[in-house]
């Protein structure tokens, strides 16, 4: 069965609000609800945080197996979701201070890229450093061949390759930049590509890699209400696809659902992938009733081929009717009750 932690905090609060930590378990056999949906899951039972903390809301998570991780300056603090009352722990400090770095996770081991205040890199090492949590140690790792922006980029893990995939968009959004460190031989790989960019801000989004192909998810506001947009990029044949489904289909007047941050795709198995959404329902513009939704959906790539071996799509065209296609098929939906309206902020597979 598997386990999502996601945090969020209550963006109504009087006074600064707490970080709070939730869980849910996804029953892989689910009894649907009497929703018209029948896809629907509903739970009955609020869920309750298993950790309220007052930390910033705005630093990196990361799940290494059951722990938590909480990036902040120089420090990096962990919490057990098996045992949540023994609280957060502080782990060994980094050997460079950061401000809102990126991070990710291979082979159980934390990395931490940038967060300075400039994309000038320290020295010839340290732009990225990996912590090991068996040995509680840090490593500083050599940097990318040249400078990264600080504000245009994200990464992921490539777990097939044993790469950490850097992620670099131009100002302009025009193009895209891959830097891949490969953790075996501690070297770097640059190869810049046409953007093909659906998304404002996807540089502040960060990916889920299966495979060699990275998944983004966002609301599309802009053109089509309640509308999820899935976008790809298969590295090998180099190639960017897009789907996308309506999520208004379970929500229904006077529940209204919050988009204002939309939290990472959770990658669980195959091409199986979940998101969550927060809504409410308002009676006189107060949130009464508020729920978190988990969409589990499957995606597949749907190639024209010209007849002559390449994909149909134009060099110069941006337009998204010109897009290879991904199907995407709702498999399931699942809902539970939050204690309060909640600004969700970050998901993790535990």
């Amino acid at each position: 069965m598997e386990e999502i932690a996601f945090c969020g905090y209550d963006n109504s609060s009087p006074t600064v609000p707490s970080l709070e930590w939730f869980s849910i378990k996804l029953d892989p056999y689910p009894v649907y609800s009497s929703h018209e949906n029948k896809r629907v899951k509903l739970s009955h039972n609020q869920l309750k945080p298993f950790s309220v903390s007052d930390f910033d809301k705005h630093r990196q998570h990361e799940a290494i197996g059951s722990n938590l991780c909480y990036i902040n300056g120089l420090n990096v603090m962990t919490l057990d979701v098996n045992s949540p009352s023994d609280g957060w722990k502080l782990s060994p400090p980094m050997t460079l201070s950061r401000h809102y770095p990126k991070t990710t996770v291979l082979d159980g081991n934390l990395y931490v890229l940038g967060g300075f205040a400039s994309n000038s890199p320290p020295n010839l090492i340290g732009w990225m450093e990996v912590f090991d949590p068996i040995s509680q140690t840090w490593n500083s790792l050599p940097n990318p061949p040249s400078p990264i922006c600080p504000y245009n980029f994200t990464c992921s893990a490539l777990e097939s390759k044993k790469q950490i995939l850097v992620i670099e968009d131009s100002a302009d959004m025009c193009r895209t930049k891959f830097h891949t460190y490969d953790v075996n031989t501690t070297c770097w790989t640059t190869r810049e590509i046409q953007s093909r960019d659906l998304f404002v801000h996807r540089s502040s989004k960060t990916p889920v890699a299966v495979g060699t192909t990275l998944y983004w998810v966002d609301m599309d506001d802009c053109n089509k209400a309640d509308y999820c947009l899935i976008q790809a990029y298969d590295l090998d044949k180099d190639v960017w696809l897009h789907g996308g489904f309506n999520t208004g289909q379970i929500f229904r007047s006077p529940e209204i659902d919050f988009t204002g941050y939309l939290p990472r795709l959770v990658h669980l198995g195959g091409l199986k992938f979940g998101f969550l959404l927060q809504s409410s329902i308002f009676k006189r513009c107060v949130a009464v009733i508020s729920y978190v939704s988990c969409f589990i959906f499957e995606v597949s790539p749907i190639f024209e081929d010209d007849g002559k071996g390449k994909h149909n799509h134009d060099e110069d065209d941006d337009d998204d009717a010109s897009f290879p296609k991904l199907r995407i098929s709702l498999v399931s939906i699942h809902r539970y009750p939050l204690p309060h309206a909640l600004c969700i902020l970050d998901t993790l597979l535990l």
